[in-house]
């Protein structure tokens, strides 16, 4: 019997159909009018029944937490590092009294190694084909910066859950080349300049210097049976040829800030450049990170990318 949860064969179909036309209609370069609809990206439909990510929010926030990891055993990706849970399924109240059913369920926790993430030029959204109900807004295309600032929150946030386990040892640094290397000087290596806001002050400018520049700027590792995993969101950066275009200095050593912390100076970046389609889509690609392990990814990008005083 097909529900909300098992669709039968024929309604999969007709979603799967109807979302292929969906997407691919917005390939049409011609039709520079055309609006993405508004529900394209509203993502709290999709993840508001989603279970919480190691169970945050059901335990005391004090609370330790044991989870039963399994490295490098069973797993298709032998340096990974998954986490031993399960779902429990039960109808609602009504004339049918089954018996819930527990299912068995592996979870990606940690990675061996980074996600490599290349800028390209010809990619199909190099022009943001706006939302339906939002004039004024998304202006240009900052979805490259949007993508890199959502890995790095996500990755902090990995490290603040999963260090309320006694197994685990994590924590979330910045690498040497991501506050001590240099961005490209000339005008042919720079690709886009970001402009932060003259507001910003010296810790947020450090992040996104670090989060932006060429290369592993930040690392969010945990320890665990003495081997150090990275976590499902790291991403490696390559030839960006960003620029950052702020008065704040950039000289000083500061600790790489929480998640909440950073997600404040990605909000005051969306502010400053008015954008809130582009944030969205943004972390819907981010979300799928641990389903591209082995691969290379490219955000697009071009030469007036992201022309920040549009």
């Amino acid at each position: 019997m097909a529900d909300a949860a098992r669709p039968s064969q024929d309604e999969f179909d007709r979603v799967l159909q109807e979302s292929f036309r969906t997407w691919s209609s917005y390939l049409n370069t011609g039709n520079e009018d055309y609006l993405l609809p508004r529900h394209a990206i509203d993502l709290k439909p999709l993840v508001s029944q989603v279970p919480p990510f190691l169970g945050d929010g059901l335990a005391f926030p004090d609370e330790r937490l044991s989870f039963a990891c399994e490295d490098n055993q069973s797993t298709q990706r032998k340096e990974d590092l998954v986490v031993n849970g399960r779902s429990t399924w039960r109808t609602n109240k009504g004339t049918c009294n089954l018996p819930e059913r527990v299912l068995p369920k592996q979870l990606l926790l940690a990675v061996g190694s980074r996600l490599s993430v290349m800028l390209s030029e010809d990619s199909p959204f190099s022009d943001w084909p706006r939302v339906q109900g939002l004039p004024g807004y998304d202006e240009g295309n900052y979805l490259s910066v949007l993508y890199f600032a959502w890995a790095y929150i996500l990755s902090a946030r990995w490290v603040e859950l999963l260090n309320r386990s006694a197994d685990h040892e994590c924590r979330i640094s910045y690498t040497a080349e991501g506050t001590e290397g240099q961005f490209p000087q000339s005008d042919k290596q720079a690709k886009a300049q970001i402009d932060i806001d003259d507001d910003a002050s010296e810790e947020e400018a450090l992040w996104w210097r670090a989060i932006l520049c060429s290369g592993d700027g930040w690392d969010a590792t945990t320890k665990y049976k003495n081997h150090v995993y990275l976590s499902p969101w790291s991403v490696s950066a390559k030839d960006t040829g960003f620029t950052l275009k702020t008065k704040a200095s950039m000289r000083g050593i500061s600790e790489p800030p929480s998640s909440n912390i950073a997600l404040k100076y990605l909000s005051r970046f969306c502010v400053h450049h008015r954008l809130y389609a582009q944030c969205t889509v943004a972390l819907a690609g981010v979300l799928y990170i641990p389903f591209l392990r082995g691969r290379t990814v490219t955000p697009h990008s071009q030469n007036n990318l992201l022309d920040l005083n549009k």
